[in-house]
């Protein structure tokens, strides 16, 4: 995806700067690990009890190769060691690999081991990326977007013109603006809409239309109706943020492709 300069360095700024392997990886010492006296058995217990799918192999107290929980499965009655994969330079990311780099090995190999000053410390895979530091990055990004939509909102929609769209939820947002100057807080009618009447207001208005080419409410929603789902489960931990490997890429992707249709809109 091709991103406008202006746009795209202010992103990778954020991205860049904010969180690296180090502060999302789970420290070796802490992580279920196997030796060759290790039976497949018990590693594969092990790795059960504590909800690891990679175990990593030591030998001669290095990291040497790995172990996959559902492949030891079939290999129960064999030696540990027919079934550890060897440790490669592409599996291997640097303890200051920023979360764009990051976020493309876990696409491509699903897990990476971390080093720092030439020893393995750490294990990334797509559980850690459920964790704190990539929903604070993730919202910080949806924030900049609600910011980027609610500009266009004003510069293209009167307070009245923005109304008449919302129709009945703009009795909500009437006394949110209400509540707001009765507790003294200065912001405009507009500061009191949530991403949700945002949307609304895309999806009922060919002016905020246009600004994105989009022709209709359904190209609109097909475009960004993921963010309000996506915005939700950034906030709660208790919602699983990521699955897969493919719904990583896929809620990356519509990301990035919505913040580029937002560059394109020029109000």
């Amino acid at each position: 995806m091709v991103w406008t300069m202006p746009f795209r360095q202010r992103y990778l700024e954020i991205l860049e700067g904010a969180y690296c392997a180090k502060d999302i990886m789970t420290l070796i010492t802490g992580a279920c690990t196997c030796s060759k006296s290790d039976t497949p058995a018990e590693v594969h217990r092990q790795a059960e009890q504590g909800g690891y799918d990679l175990i990593p192999f030591i030998d001669g107290g290095q990291i040497a190769g790995f172990v996959e929980r559902k492949e030891l499965e079939s290999k129960m009655v064999e030696p540990i060691t027919s079934s550890v994969r060897p440790l490669t330079s592409k599996l291997i990311v640097s303890a200051d690999t920023t979360f764009p780099e990051l976020l493309g090995v876990i696409q491509q190999n699903r897990f990476a081991f971390v080093n720092s000053s030439n020893d393995i410390v750490g294990l990334v895979t797509l559980a850690d990326f459920n964790k704190r530091p990539v929903r604070i990055l993730l919202f910080g990004l949806m924030m900049e977007l609600e910011l980027q939509m609610l500009k266009c909102v004003k510069s293209k929609l009167s307070g009245e013109e923005a109304r008449s769209v919302l129709d009945g939820d703009a009795i909500q947002v009437n006394d949110a603006y209400a509540q707001s100057k009765k507790d003294g807080v200065d912001v405009s009618w507009y500061d009191n809409l949530d991403l949700h009447r945002i949307m609304e207001l895309f999806e009922g208005s060919a002016r905020l239309r246009s600004l994105l080419k989009c022709t209709d409410a359904g190209q609109v929603r097909g475009e960004f109706g993921f963010l309000v789902d996506l915005r939700n489960r950034i906030c709660h931990p208790e919602n699983v943020l990521v699955r897969d490997a493919g719904e990583l890429a896929y809620q990356w992707d519509r990301l990035t492709g919505a913040i580029q249709l937002l560059d394109s809109a020029k109000a």
